[in-house]
């Protein structure tokens, strides 16, 4: 997708496409969801390296606002273990924290995989013994 994105956008070198835009209307009329603070996710001229205790209330405002609208149970969304072990996580349970670590947990290395290469035709080179 990233080297899609960088040739229909025609991005100059050392530049890579991290976040995708989408425009449109629902099919239906959800709730809206809840979102972690902005508090928690938008600096003004710092980066603000967030404490241990600012990242669980961050988590528990999306846990408690999905569990609330019983969202991932209402599409049959959790993602299961991996062997097929037996999930002891029910859906009364599986926030979006536990979504989250299992969606970058199990698939990250999948959705990561090629991602230095990519990057590396963009013209952004991570190792250090590499020249831009």
């Amino acid at each position: 997708v990233a080297d899609r994105l960088a040739e229909l956008f025609a991005l100059p070198p050392r530049v890579f496409p991290l976040v995708g835009l989408v425009l449109g209307f629902p099919d239906e009329s959800p709730p809206p969801r809840p979102r972690i603070p902005t508090r928690f996710c938008l600096f003004r001229d710092t980066y603000h390296d967030l404490t241990d205790e600012e990242v669980a209330e961050a988590m528990e405002v999306m846990d408690a606002g999905l569990l609330r609208e019983g969202y991932y149970a209402r599409l049959n969304a959790r993602i299961p273990l991996p062997d097929g072990r037996e999930d002891p996580v029910g859906y009364e349970d599986y926030g979006w924290s536990e979504h989250v670590s299992r969606k970058y947990g199990e698939y990250g290395r999948q959705m990561t995989s090629g991602l230095l290469e990519r990057l590396r035709r963009q013209g952004i080179h991570i190792a250090s013994d590499e020249s831009p």
